[in-house]
């Protein structure tokens, strides 16, 4: 009787046993899967990324063009000067003979002018471009630009409607990509600078409707940091010190939002100070100050950018 309860005994500790080892795999596995259930950032589209990066390529090449044409126009080369006094001595020349065939050194002057003009016409020599041919030449690369902008925003768009974007920002934003398409035919600097700005605030709300991804009021603050120079090259500086204080509080709000890694918090504080700097440096109304202090902005807030 005592044998018999002693094996019951042991069944039942064996079951309990093999029960308890069931359980505590599923309970592990619950453990490691607790981590999933946070909320993941989701996907920017690369379409999106793709306007955003060429409307940025746009700004870059514009200000381009802004440096060519403060420059002074070249000064025609020595050798270029001889060669064109050279050509209108030969036609000179050419003309004031008087005999109908001409003298034979006078045919043998213009047949060797004839024969450098054609070897520079072959491609041996290439005349360098004058300064109103390379500005024509970047406003078409420009232009080049702008068309990929619309296509992308033909990709994109069904894309920002399923996203629930509100129809007057979808409005807004392709008013404004049309504006500043015309302002690059019209080769209009002040226009197309701010227009091409104006995409930049527009399209932040795209960039919102992705859960989790703080990237919006980065490119508003990096909107109200060159609205604050745009301004300043206006003259109107008035303005220009509201769009800083817009700016920092575009700073404020990011702060708060986007949560760095501890040896990355740093950067909001250079991107806090650089923007307190650009305002203290508004009052010198000193356009080419204005223009570093900016720079050094958007660069700090590329660095926080690159760590999301």
């Amino acid at each position: 009787m005592f044998i018999f309860k002693k094996n019951i005994a042991i069944r039942l500790l064996f079951v309990i046993l093999l029960f308890v080892i069931m359980l505590t795999p599923t309970a592990c596995t619950k453990k490691q899967e607790k981590p999933k259930t946070q909320s993941q950032e989701e996907k920017i589209p690369e379409k999106l990324k793709a306007m955003q990066g060429r409307n940025e390529d746009i700004i870059k090449e514009i200000e381009k063009i802004v440096e060519e044409i403060k420059k002074p126009e070249e000064p025609k080369k020595p050798e270029e000067k001889g060669q064109q006094q050279q050509g209108q001595n030969s036609q000179q020349g050419g003309g004031g003979g008087g005999s109908e065939g001409g003298s034979p050194s006078s045919e043998g002057g213009n047949e060797q002018n004839q024969q450098k003009t054609s070897e520079k016409s072959g491609g041996q020599e290439k005349e360098p471009q004058t300064k109103e041919q390379k500005i024509e030449e970047m406003w078409n690369g420009v232009k080049k630009i702008s068309g990929e902008i619309h296509n992308s925003w033909g990709d994109y768009e069904i894309q920002a409607i399923e996203n629930g974007i509100k129809k007057q920002e979808l409005r807004k934003f392709e008013e404004t990509i049309n504006k500043l398409t015309i302002a690059i035919d019209k080769k209009s600097v002040e226009e197309s600078l701010v227009y091409s700005n104006d995409i930049t605030y527009d399209m932040a709300p795209f960039f919102d409707s992705y859960k989790g991804n703080h990237e919006g009021e980065l490119m508003r603050l990096r909107y109200f940091t060159r609205q604050a120079l745009l301004y300043g090259m206006q003259g109107d500086w008035d303005k220009s010190q509201e769009s800083i204080a817009q700016a920092e509080e575009s700073m404020n709000t990011a702060r708060a939002k986007i949560k760095l890694d501890k040896e990355d918090q740093e950067l909001m504080e250079k991107l806090g100070l650089s923007i307190a700097n650009m305002k203290t440096s508004i009052p010198m109304k000193n356009i080419e100050l204005l223009k570093i202090k900016r720079d050094i902005v958007l660069k700090n807030a590329d660095e926080i950018k690159d760590k999301l």
